[in-house]
């Protein structure tokens, strides 16, 4: 009900700012590998198109469980919405499982075909086995999220990515590069972070999906 310019603003903002939330990771990420040398930079140069395409595909399982769970809702149906956002999520995780094994299992041939360098392709193997394992907790930050904007709580699933982002910033200094007399674990500490700051996201979701 109300003025859809209104519903328009209230759901588009939110996600802008999810998403600057998001994309600001990445900046972080860039700055703090940099103080590890160039070849830790080649690496990610290598790696960003693969990440960007898994979360292409999880913004797709999200936009799906939002367009059936919002029918749902639309026609009265509040039992059916329910079941079909308990399935989306579980559907989710069980997609990202398979996704992030595969990719795990496949991270030589895929960056092989993509021709990295000798000297690059272990720094690319030391961050995306993490990221591979972690997969799947990201993909279930995108049902959660689509769940939630089914009920139109487009703020609560931006506070969602603004919670991963958030641990990630804290998180880089000290897995990439070290702190507090902590030596960091290079590369493979931004993946580190990465994962940890899904898991995070992850949590905060359900504790926002509980209250929706």
């Amino acid at each position: 009900t109300g003025p859809i310019t209104g519903h328009l603003i209230s759901q588009t903002i939110p996600g802008i700012v999810g998403v600057a939330a998001i994309m600001s990771i990445g900046l972080i990420d860039a700055y703090f590998i940099g103080m590890l040398g160039g070849d830790a930079l080649a690496a990610i140069s290598f790696i960003f198109p693969i990440t960007i395409a898994l979360a292409s595909l999880g913004v797709g399982v999200m936009v799906g469980i939002n367009s059936m769970v919002s029918r749902a809702l639309g026609e009265g149906d509040t039992e059916r919405a329910a079941r079909r956002a308990n399935f989306g999520i579980v559907f989710a995780i069980v997609a990202g499982l398979a996704i992030g094994f595969a990719l795990y299992a496949l991270i030589g041939p895929i960056f092989e075909l993509m021709n990295a360098p000798d000297d690059v392709l272990p720094l690319i193997k030391l961050y995306m086995a993490p990221f591979a394992l972690g997969y799947p907790l990201q993909i279930g930050i995108m049902g959660l999220s689509g769940v939630l904007r089914a009920q139109g709580e487009a703020r609560r699933s931006s506070y969602i990515n603004i919670a991963y982002a958030v641990a990630n910033w804290i998180l880089d200094p000290i897995l990439i590069t070290g702190a507090f007399g902590f030596e960091g674990y290079g590369i493979s500490g931004a993946a580190y972070a990465t994962a940890i700051g899904w898991a995070v996201g992850l949590l905060f979701g359900v504790a926002m999906v509980r209250q929706a």
